[in-house]
């Protein structure tokens, strides 16, 4: 479950940075309010996900693989929740502040650490214990 919640998450929170830089050159406040809007939908997503996935790995306490990496990629996917969760409380802000210059900044931060963590995934897939273990 945890590798199909994981998209969505992902996919509203690049979403969020997208609309954040459309708000930054156009000023439009809808774009901010999709930002806001996709913000609480990846925040839902990534619960689940971090909630499916810790569920997983107390459950299978004997389970094979590397465990550094196991453990990277869980506190990468949570720092992730917790810069969104900062960045959602920004988002609820009024005007130009809502977004410009510490949602944008927390929006790539997020994104930077989606792009580590899914490298940090794709190296634990394809680990070879994991793979004998299923």
């Amino acid at each position: 479950m945890h590798v199909l919640l994981s998209p969505y998450a992902t996919t509203c929170f690049v979403g969020a940075l997208l609309t954040d830089i459309a708000y930054s050159r156009s000023a439009n406040i809808q774009w901010a309010n999709f930002s806001a809007w996709l913000l609480v939908a990846g925040l839902v997503f990534c619960g689940l996900s971090i909630l499916v996935a810790l569920l997983g790995h107390f459950s299978h306490r004997g389970a094979p693989g590397n465990k550094t990496l196991g453990i990277a990629h869980g506190v990468i996917s949570i720092s992730i929740f917790i810069v969104e969760l900062f960045n959602s409380f920004v988002h609820a802000r009024d005007g130009w502040t809502s977004v410009v210059p510490t949602g944008l900044t927390l929006s790539v931060i997020a994104v930077i650490l989606i792009a580590i963590n899914g490298f940090v995934g794709l190296r634990l897939e394809r680990d070879p214990a994991v793979r004998i273990g299923r």
